[in-house]
């Protein structure tokens, strides 16, 4: 199963597809299970995510925020950038908090590993949580600007060779209220990309899937075709809609406008409040 994408037929696809989710929610249940706080163990604030060597979305956990799944290829991609692959070795991990090159604020942690089959790397897996705390003015709604929110990581090698680097752990130790739950759900971060990892190589290995690109472009076709087909269920036309929406000081005119023809869609945001200090 290594050959043209449009060599998967809907039910072997079918197939591939549901156990690449089912390992992806294996990483989720491992998150839940090690995680320090209930943000991550009751609250379900975290999402998990399988790429191809490419940084192409494979599957996400069933339990994902749908923000942070269209987050986490343009963040591995900035990670890339500053490690690029062939300088990745078995057991790194990487992560970042950066919130320009990730969810939008410093509490959401973005950790990746490689997997590596054969001694290259075949994808990557990519959990990403919100932090208990991270430092800052505590209240992250009241900050004005990032410095107020607390620590800002860069992308940075947390694990190196399945060593983890002590200096990251006590810089984020020394930076926060919740030295034990903040640093517990960070390294249960790097527990389940382990778990994702072996259960990736254990799939490829069962069905005999030495490279993952057409699978994923296969997965990537079948996602396309289905969701044209749904748009050509809409009728044609112009859709609107404006509402206001609950903020720190006045409230926020949120605007769309939809036009639909046939399986296009063009989406128009204009008519939105600008940019606010705080909240």
């Amino acid at each position: 199963m290594n050959g043209d994408p449009e060599s998967f037929d809907a039910v072997s696809l079918g197939i591939l597809w549901d156990r690449l989710v089912s390992i992806a929610d294996e990483i989720v249940s491992t998150l839940v299970r090690t995680s320090f706080s209930t943000i991550v163990s009751e609250s379900y604030d975290l999402t998990v995510v399988i790429l191809d060597r490419d940084g192409r979305l494979l599957a996400q956990g069933s339990y994902s925020v749908p923000v942070f799944i269209g987050t986490a290829p343009r963040t591995l991609r900035y990670m890339l950038e500053k490690f690029p692959p062939e300088t990745l070795r078995p057991g790194d991990v990487i992560c970042t908090n950066d919130p320009w090159m990730g969810t939008g604020h410093l509490f959401d942690i973005n950790v990746m590993r490689p997997v590596f089959r054969n001694g290259e790397i075949a994808g990557y897996t990519m959990s990403i949580t919100h932090l208990p705390d991270i430092g800052g003015m505590g209240f992250g709604a009241a900050a004005s600007e990032i410095y107020h929110e607390g620590l800002r990581l860069p992308i940075c090698k947390l694990v190196r060779e399945s060593e983890t680097d002590p200096f990251i752990l006590d810089l984020v130790r020394t930076n926060v209220r919740t030295p034990d739950a903040t640093i517990g759900d960070l390294m249960a971060n790097v527990t389940c990309n382990e778990v994702g990892g072996r259960q990736l190589l254990e799939f490829m290995s069962e069905y005999g899937i030495d490279n993952l690109s057409p699978l994923s472009e296969a997965i990537r076709n079948q996602s396309e075709r289905a969701m044209r087909d749904s748009l050509r269920t809409i009728k044609n036309g112009t859709y609107e809609s404006r509402i206001l929406i609950e903020a720190i000081d006045d409230p926020i005119p949120l605007a769309c406008r939809i036009e639909v023809e046939d399986e296009g869609v063009l989406i128009d945001f204009n008519g939105t409040g600008d940019c606010v200090r705080r909240g």
